[in-house]
């Protein structure tokens, strides 16, 4: 890969920030109608840069390990959720996990949504 052998590991990770960042100031402005001043964009982006390191910094370990999956206690279910978007097919999807203390999935769900209008 062209970018990380110039760049570093740093340079990527700052590239794809600042690219997700400047992708949400362009949806916050077509689907919000809100503008947003595109350097407070980046340096926000640079400031979540630095968040994550000092995550990772404080973990010893990378994101993926921070992020890891937690078993409830005993006697104790959990409820996992989580949403994708999907603008070019104008449709979005839910989907849920209900899951006991080793883990074990009980009941999952997931509904697709198109867009109304």
């Amino acid at each position: 890969m062209q970018i990380k052998r110039v760049g570093g590991k740093e340079a990527l990770g700052l590239f794809f920030t600042v690219a997700s960042s400047i992708w949400l100031c362009r949806n916050k402005k077509h689907y919000e109608v809100v503008s947003l001043n595109m350097s407070s964009t980046i340096e926000h982006a640079i400031s979540m840069l630095h968040l994550f390191k000092g995550v990772k910094t404080q973990s010893g370990s990378t994101l993926n390990s921070f992020c890891a999956w937690k078993a409830p206690s005993a006697d104790f279910l959990k409820l996992n959720v989580d949403r994708a978007t999907f603008h070019h097919l104008h449709k979005a999807g839910i989907g849920a996990a209900l899951r006991d203390q080793v883990g074990k999935v009980l009941m999952a769900a997931s509904k697709e949504e198109k867009e109304s209008g």
